[in-house]
């Protein structure tokens, strides 16, 4: 359940990115529907400037939509993918101590450089 997390959290990323362009272009339909709609219910003829303006408004509210979707799972799959880069450096770390532990070498004895000797 909890292995490869990293990996998982950035399929939701990409989920949830499809799920609200799905929801905005639903919203945007619904609202040039509406708009077109109500427009032959209140005047009883062919007003297309008022029904335009709805259509040109369901087009905003998808593209408006689709753009805070990108922006809002940006932080998600970021953290996905900072999740899967901290679990590849844990590997790593694992594989290095494994190799100096089977030569007899500690972590402790490789050197370390002092800031000390830098400092001017």
């Amino acid at each position: 359940m909890f292995e490869e997390i990293g990996k998982k959290i950035k399929i939701l990323a990409k989920i949830s990115f499809i799920l609200e362009v799905i929801v905005s272009l639903v919203c945007g339909i619904v609202y040039a529907y509406v708009g077109v709609n109500a427009n032959k219910t209140i005047y009883y003829g062919n007003n297309t400037t008022f029904e335009i303006k709805f259509v040109f408004g369901g087009i905003g509210i998808f593209l408006i939509g689709v753009i805070i979707a990108w922006i809002s799972n940006f932080v998600l799959y970021g953290f996905g993918e900072l999740v899967d880069k901290v679990c590849d450096i844990a590997d790593d770390v694992r594989e290095i101590k494994s190799n100096t532990k089977d030569k007899g070498e500690g972590l402790d004895k490789i050197k370390t450089i002092k800031l000390d000797e830098y400092e001017r």
